[in-house]
């Protein structure tokens, strides 16, 4: 007697992705750009630490990956904006609590999941400061780290940011397309791109060193 087995995929099958419809696969070539950039930041760094400086070039180059962060804001930020367009915001169509809740289930059961694995010390080699937990864990929760310290794990500052511009946009983009004249939506457009490089000359200015 025989036992019919289930026909195996072909083995390049594992390794294809097909195409969906309405997906740029040139935005996943920068999300993975914005990927490889912040592993080398933090891989280099930690390098450094040990090793010291792999020279003036490579060391500039690799400590400045940090701008794989900035290219993934700018991604969520061109990803949602046509999220909201295509669910009519600023019309009767666009259902603000099924937004909110989409983003939420998005994140928040995984970052509240490996928060508690932090705390819970499920990372043998991770070591932070148990005696503020408390509060942390209280501001976390709130996504109020990129504010206060993110003294769990110092990445999740980047959520922080994230959360908060997820509610701010759907408030903004309403704002901007219910306004009676273009020149209107266009002008606020405009002092939101101003507001952001001068904010950050603002920080660099109160940061900077002697």
């Amino acid at each position: 007697m025989t036992v019919a087995l289930s026909k195996p995929l072909p083995a390049p099958s594992y390794f294809t992705f097909p195409e969906k419809p309405g997906e740029n696969a040139w935005l996943d070539l920068v999300r993975a750009l914005a990927i490889t950039l912040v592993l080398l930041r933090h891989g280099y760094r930690a390098f450094a630490e040990t090793h010291g400086a792999a020279g003036p070039f490579l060391d500039a180059f690799l400590m400045n990956g940090w701008v794989g962060v900035d290219l993934f804001f700018v991604l969520s930020g061109y990803l949602i904006s046509r999220h909201l367009l295509k669910h009519g915001i600023g019309t009767g169509r666009f259902a603000f609590s099924r937004y909110v809740t989409l983003r939420a289930l998005r994140i928040v059961p995984a970052y509240v999941a490996v928060t508690a694995l932090i705390v819970a010390g499920a990372f043998p080699l991770y070591r932070f400061d148990h005696g503020v937990i408390g509060v942390s864990i209280g501001y976390h929760l709130l996504f109020l780290q990129d504010y206060l310290p993110a003294n769990i794990n110092p990445v999740f500052w980047s959520l922080g940011v994230e959360e908060k511009f997820y509610l701010a946009a759907p408030i903004l983009m309403w704002f901007v397309l219910t306004r009676r004249r273009l020149a209107h939506g266009l002008l606020i457009l405009a002092a939101v791109l101003a507001l952001s490089p001068m904010l950050r000359a603002v920080t660099y200015a109160a940061t900077a060193g002697p």
